[in-house]
């Protein structure tokens, strides 16, 4: 069983590759999924059964800065969801005689009974500036979660070319973390796709939870439309009517099944979209020329967004100064992702030794 965190789609859809795998290795899966992943596994894998798990049914506060004290406030929502999680989980692994347990960031998705594997791409959690030096002490409490966890999994690479940088690579403990390569449901761009004319000049990609994935929307909205430019906005609203287009140059859809998604950032000049880790994987198999927008008061998104604008790779703009002039000013900061090697025997690897544990 494969349950991904209902904390926006990206959880679900870096998933994809790992679901390939275990059925390409003779494994019968069930997805532990809720809400907007039901519609999109649904497209994925339409044969797969769906196994309804409890919901987070995160939402983020509206302004960035009450970030913190919102998290502080779900502490105890959060951790009797964990606790009712784990039991739920003992009970669906009896029900449906499962084996193993894949997690991807659910911290009570796990049997006592049965090996469980958790995936994570932050070891060590962002905290906002003023905390930075108690980041050690978050990464031990993390730890405590994965202890519940036979191995670790870590959707990126080891070496420097990794996306995770200090999120990924501080705290591992040899034995208990495993690199797996980064997991993207697309597959890499070719250098004939790469050579191929761009006719869309900027595709917003919308994702997250709400209320910020719409206060995005409206955001960006008005700008594609005044900006005389052939465009496409992607929701991330999968099973749901997208917006009517307000123009010819605007092209609106509520969700993209992957193959066509990937041809639109292929197609396209520039993309805008958040800078969730699942979609910079995304992007990076791509190839692609992104300007980043963070989640407000999401530090994993603000680090990794600084991090690859240093890195001259992407642009980077806060949510409360996107406009089109800063949106074109920070376009020709992005050089766009370099190339980075193949990673599928990591993955492979990692799931052949777990099913070697169960047989």
């Amino acid at each position: 069983m494969i349950c991904p965190l209902d904390w926006g789609l990206g959880h679900a859809t870096r998933c994809v590759p790992i679901v390939n795998e275990f059925l390409r290795q003779g494994c019968e899966v069930f997805l532990g999924c809720t809400g907007g992943q039901q519609a999109f596994f649904s497209q994925e894998f339409p044969d797969l059964e769906q196994i309804p798990c409890p919901p987070y049914q995160i939402m983020y506060p509206e302004q960035g800065f009450m970030m913190p004290f919102w998290l502080l406030h779900q502490i105890p929502r959060l951790k009797r969801l964990v606790a009712a999680e784990q039991l739920w989980t003992e009970s669906i692994c009896k029900s449906y005689q499962i084996d193993l347990v894949v997690s991807d960031n659910r911290f009570g998705c796990y049997s006592r009974k049965h090996p469980s594997i958790y995936i994570t791409h932050q070891v060590r959690i962002a905290f906002p500036s003023p905390f930075q030096s108690f980041e050690p002490l978050g990464e031990k409490l993390h730890g405590k979660i994965q202890a519940s966890f036979q191995e670790v999994w870590i959707p990126d690479s080891s070496g420097p070319d990794n996306l995770g940088g200090k999120l990924s690579h501080c705290g591992l403990i040899p034995g208990k973390h495993r690199f797996i390569g980064s997991q993207t449901r697309f597959f890499p761009a070719t250098a004939e796709e790469l050579s191929r004319k761009k006719d869309i000049d900027i595709l917003a990609l919308l994702s997250g939870p709400e209320p910020q994935r719409t206060l995005l929307e409206k955001q960006l909205l008005p700008l594609l439309v005044a900006s005389g430019r052939s465009c496409m906005l992607v929701q991330g609203k999968p099973g749901e009517a997208p917006l009517p287009a307000t123009n010819n140059q605007l092209r609106i859809y509520s969700h993209l099944p992957s193959k066509d998604l990937r041809q639109a950032i292929l197609s396209s000049k520039l993309v805008l979209c958040r800078s969730g880790y699942s979609t910079l994987m995304d992007l990076q198999a791509l190839q692609a020329k992104a300007v980043l927008i963070p989640t407000p008061g999401q530090t994993e998104q603000e680090y990794l967004a600084r991090d690859l604008f240093k890195r001259r790779v992407c642009g980077h703009i806060s949510q409360d100064r996107i406009t089109q002039v800063r949106i074109d000013k920070q376009a020709t900061h992005a050089n766009g992702f370099p190339p980075v090697e193949p990673s599928f025997s990591l993955l492979q690897s990692a799931i052949t030794q777990a099913l070697s544990r169960i047989q």
